[in-house]
């Protein structure tokens, strides 16, 4: 592992070698190393410095079982949901942080704290469902702002709300 510190972030550069990996769908261990690649990861700051992680060498497997529908797998990690470049305590905390304010403020705040994140990407953090439980929830819940926003002729919100494909009356 290498650490790079620069005037307001730590970069670090880390290698976890795997000898095998678990398939997520059919939970059989690969060690039939399918290639690699580098992911660009987000973490919560220490002492205000943004840390990046290059997270070097995350691996794709082969899958052994000749039924999963999934024939090449990438390696899990319990700290990193699939597709994310953040880590599960930093989307944790930016939820904290807009779930108390508003998306404008949260970012200010954020950037006092070193988190490197813009009002709209915690905005999405905001409508995004947590869970697959709270999918309805989150479709009423931008309803509800788009309503608002309606009522209150916001155009940064109507836009917003729009371009995450929901239905709008049309407004006079």
């Amino acid at each position: 592992m290498s650490v790079y510190d620069t005037s307001k972030s730590l970069d670090i550069v880390a290698f976890l070698p795997s000898s095998s990996a678990r398939c997520p769908h059919c939970s059989i261990t690969s060690s039939n190393r399918h290639s690699s690649y580098m992911r660009k990861i987000a973490d919560l700051p220490v002492q205000s410095q943004s840390i990046t992680i290059y997270y070097l060498k995350t691996a794709k497997w082969f899958c052994r079982n000749q039924s999963c529908e999934k024939k090449v797998f990438t390696e899990r990690r319990s700290w990193l949901k699939p597709y994310q470049r953040r880590t599960v305590r930093l989307e944790e905390a930016l939820r904290a942080i807009v779930f108390s304010t508003s998306a404008l403020q949260a970012e200010k705040v954020c950037k006092q704290l070193g988190m490197k994140v813009s009002h709209n990407a915690l905005l999405n953090l905001f409508i995004k469902p947590h869970s697959n439980e709270s999918k309805s929830l989150s479709l009423a819940l931008m309803t509800l702002l788009l309503n608002a926003a309606i009522l209150t002729e916001s155009l940064f919100v109507m836009r917003f709300l729009l371009s995450q494909s929901i239905y709008c009356p049309t407004v006079k």
